[in-house]
């Protein structure tokens, strides 16, 4: 174990981000022969470096693996409705294993239900928040894949006549997912933290995974009906891009998500 080098609490040697205060840690080469000088806990001990042939499989990494299994067997029931099972398999995958992976990393400990439940109310709405900009991409990437390039002016066409209409379907997409994430996420990390912390975990991150998947598909669904073109396609390559948005945004929030750390831990 280490010390976060801002608030000097302990973490564990693999996380880039401090659990307590979201603080980046200052970047290492696990390949080097001895840490350094900053990796020395406040006792004056230094720690083994993580990632040497045999150690074990970082907890983080251990959850991503689970919430792919998971995101996967769910992914694949909401490809039949897409039309595409493979497709729906790996995004679920990847939504859920990327969610969780983030989560394992940021929640620190969950000492008890209403811990998991709150956990996962944050991670549900967050899910929300994060599909406003994720929208406005999936109504610019449906528009590129019908007209190229050059369809982006009408996007901003759309945009000068009248903003309302031309993000309405992000903006359902938004509401969608704040709600629907904010409520599976505080009923499925209460339901996974049966199977302890992990299980709050990955109920959280399946929650966020769900929502953010909506909310793709209600913004490719609508962008499709207003540039006219099929709206099962657009529906499908909102769900591709919210989810591959999202994941990434998730990880880019990561400071200021565990900055909220305290809350959720918090004694009821």
């Amino acid at each position: 174990m280490i010390s976060c080098t801002s608030c000097h609490k302990t973490i564990p040697p693999g996380d880039r981000f401090c659990a307590y205060c979201g603080t980046r840690q200052p970047f290492r080469l696990p390949w080097l022969g001895r840490a350094p000088a900053w990796a020395t806990s406040a006792a004056g001990a230094t720690p083994a470096l993580p990632g040497r042939p045999g150690g074990p499989i970082p907890r983080h990494l251990l959850s991503a693996g689970l919430g792919a299994g998971l995101g996967a067997m769910v992914g694949a029931a909401a490809g039949v409705v897409l039309g595409s099972l493979p497709l729906g398999a790996i995004l679920g995958a990847l939504g859920v294993g990327a969610a969780a992976a983030v989560a394992e990393l940021t929640a620190g400990p969950i000492p008890d239900e209403k811990a998991a439940q709150r956990f996962g109310l944050v991670l549900g709405v967050l899910s929300g928040l994060l599909a406003l900009p994720g929208g406005l991409l999936v109504l610019a990437a449906v528009v590129v894949a019908d007209q190229g390039l050059d369809g982006l002016v009408f996007v901003r066409g759309l945009m000068q006549v009248k903003l309302t209409y031309g993000v309405l379907g992000t903006l359902l997409g938004t509401a969608v997912a704040l709600f629907v994430g904010g409520l599976l996420g505080y009923f499925l990390g209460q339901t996974g933290y049966n199977f302890g912390r992990r299980g709050a975990l990955l109920g959280a991150a399946l929650a966020w995974t769900v929502a953010a998947g909506l909310a793709g598909l209600i913004a490719g669904n609508y962008a499709g009906q207003i540039i006219g073109v099929e709206q099962l396609a657009a529906a499908r390559l909102g769900f591709v891009v919210q989810i591959l948005v999202g994941a990434l945004l998730l990880y880019l929030v990561r400071p200021a998500w565990g900055r909220l750390r305290w809350w959720w831990v918090r004694k009821p």
